[in-house]
């Protein structure tokens, strides 16, 4: 079962970790708004995936169900219009598997733009090798998980011989021009194996152009390095081990106030499966909706979002914390 709001506060005071609100305090008057106009509306289409990720927060995996009907889809875009949002982000789990991305792309790049979260292992399939094309002439920018670039630690996450799938996948996506096509952007993410933060994200983004160039002959954009966040399998990976106490630490003591300015829920709307609303994925997890007389996507159709107060939580420490953490990357 995923971890409460209440059950994830309470293992933050248990190993004497105050409140991401009294740290922020100490810093900063202004981060716990967000900024007077939303630039991203971040889509969730469904857990599904045809990876069971031991990182994955949101614990997507091939027995997970649930995805978002294409009516939800179309609530999402008619608040995106009235809402002068720039850019669609669609994640997952494996957002290749919701039978509406096609048509989501399509009517999405004619408000903005698309980017979608792949692991890109589907995309040669039969199934799913057509997205290629619809992502190329939609000029989609991409953006695949690959947690390290060597087969052993890529295998160790996501199960034996998924590391050439991936690699296979961003091999397609290179083939119509992803990666040096200057209008077809695909960017790539690291993930740390274990309980501690990433290091430099310049340090590593040259370690992986290297080395997926030379073995691979692999070319892409940038790299962004994601923070694990102590939820779903990484948390209880930790707590098998007896290291989320530790990991937790870790997060609180790298605590950066460099990094407010650029964090990501100021400037985003996070829509979940079922058409919920949250100021990120993290916050989803936990259950804590925007805080908003509007928390369906279906019930904002109409009106105007307003600045309003971030519901914060320990989750905010994985954002914070050393460089920062942001489905962009790091933050400074």
């Amino acid at each position: 079962m995923p971890v409460t709001y209440k059950e994830f506060a309470e293992s933050y005071l248990e190993f004497n970790i105050p409140p991401f609100a009294d740290t922020l305090a100490k810093t900063d008057s202004v981060f716990g708004k967000t900024n007077g106009k939303l630039t991203t509306m971040q889509v969730n289409v469904g857990y599904a995936c045809n990876f069971s990720c031991t990182h994955c927060f949101l614990e997507s995996s091939p027995e997970r169900t649930e995805i978002m009907s294409k009516q939800t889809m179309e609530d999402c875009l008619t608040v995106f219009a009235e809402n002068g949002f720039e850019t669609l982000d669609i994640t997952g789990g494996a957002p290749e598997l919701n039978p509406h991305l096609e048509w989501f792309i399509e009517e999405g790049v004619k408000l903005g733009k698309v980017m979608v979260r792949s692991n890109a292992a589907l995309l040669t399939t039969p199934a799913y090798q057509h997205l290629i094309e619809v992502f190329r002439y939609n000029e989609v920018t991409v953006v695949v998980s690959l947690p390290c670039y060597t087969k052993e630690n890529v295998d160790s996450q996501r199960g034996t011989d998924n590391f050439e799938k991936v690699i296979a996948g961003i091999e397609a996506l290179n083939a119509v021009g992803y990666g040096t096509d200057p209008v077809l952007e695909l960017n790539l993410v690291y993930n740390p194996l274990g309980g501690f933060l990433p290091g430099s994200q310049c340090g590593l983004e040259a370690d992986y152009r290297r080395i997926l160039g030379e073995e691979h002959n692999i070319a892409f954009n940038n790299l962004f390095c994601l923070a694990n966040t102590p939820m779903g399998r990484f948390r209880t990976m930790l707590e098998s081990k007896g290291e989320l106490g530790e990991y937790l630490t870790l997060i609180y003591e790298n605590y950066n106030p460099d990094t407010l300015p650029s964090m990501m829920c100021r400037n985003q709307l996070n829509v979940d499966y079922d058409g919920g609303l949250y100021d990120c994925e993290m916050n989803h997890v936990i259950g804590l909706p925007i805080n908003d007389k509007y928390h369906r996507i279906s019930d904002l159709k109409g009106h105007k979002l307003e600045q309003r107060d971030i519901r914060l939580n320990g989750g905010c420490y994985v954002c914070t914390a050393g460089s920062g953490s942001s489905c962009g990357g790091a933050l400074v």
